[in-house]
Order: structure tokens, then C-alpha cells, then sequence
């Protein structure tokens, strides 16, 4: 799993770099007199913002109503992990973006995106994990009655 969450984030971070370079946009780093390449237009943008949205609202209903019958823990838990770890990977790609002087259209979806699936699936984890302990306690106990 640990592998798996290294090589997303580090291709997260490299892609929009080696993007950037192929297509011969070598500045300096903080030289304002050199124009910056955006990674991708304003369209992309609104279909990353869109896309990006829609996936994570349908992500957050399927783990609570998976949450709320107690079904798939190992699944909700993985896929909760695998949904933050994207979540970070998107909000250090967004800040860098915005580091090196990227256009709104680009770093906002990024630390947007980012910034909701760390901070509300990061928050809501330990409760998920505690709800599935307490579904399986309850079963425990109607198999002992």
C-alpha cells in the first residue's frame, strides 16, 4: 500500500513537470520577465474541476452508505486511504503550481480538489473505522445472546 501511495504522489508531481519541459518551456524559476507555460487551458480546467468534483461527492456517498450498512469494511477503508492519499498528491501538485506562477485555471482546481478530499476524508477516517468497530461489536454481542 505504501508503494502504491509513493508512486501515485510522485506521479502526480512529476507529470505536470516533464510536461512542461518536453514542450521547451525551460525559465528560470521566479524570473517574472519570463512567460509562464500553463500546464493546460481554462477548458481543461473546468473539465478537471468538474470531473474531479463529481467523482469525489459520488467517492464520499458510496463510503457513508457503505459505512452506514457496515459492508466492505476492508474496501471503504483501502478506498478512503487510496482518496487521501490522492488528496494530498493534488493539494502539493496544486501548491506547487501555484509556486511557480501557474494561471488560476490551474493551481485552484488542484489545492481545491485537494484541500477537501485531505481535509474532510482525513478528518472523517478514524470515525468510519470506528463506526465499522461498532457494527462488528453489535454482531459479536447478537451471537452471544
Amino acid at each position: 500500500m505504501k508503494r502504491m501511495m509513493i508512486a501515485l504522489t510522485v506521479l502526480v508531481l512529476v507529470t505536470p513537470v516533464l510536461a512542461q519541459t518536453r514542450t521547451g518551456n525551460r525559465q528560470a524559476m521566479g524570473n517574472p520577465q519570463v512567460p509562464v507555460k500553463a500546464w493546460w487551458s481554462g477548458t481543461t480546467a473546468g473539465w478537471i474541476g468538474a470531473v474531479g468534483g463529481s467523482v469525489v461527492g459520488l467517492s464520499g456517498a458510496l463510503i457513508g452508505v457503505m459505512c452506514s450498512l457496515g459492508k466492505a469494511r476492508r474496501f471503504v477503508l483501502g478506498f478512503h486511504l487510496v482518496m487521501i492519499v490522492l488528496g494530498i498528491a493534488s493539494l502539493i501538485t496544486g501548491i506547487v503550481a501555484l509556486l511557480v506562477k501557474q494561471p488560476y485555471g490551474v493551481w485552484y482546481p488542484l489545492v481545491l480538489l485537494g484541500g477537501i478530499l485531505t481535509i474532510v476524508l482525513g478528518s472523517l477516517f478514524f470515525t468510519v473505522r470506528q463506526r465499522f468497530l461498532q457494527i462488528e461489536l453489535r454482531k459479536m454481542q447478537g451471537m452471544d445472546a
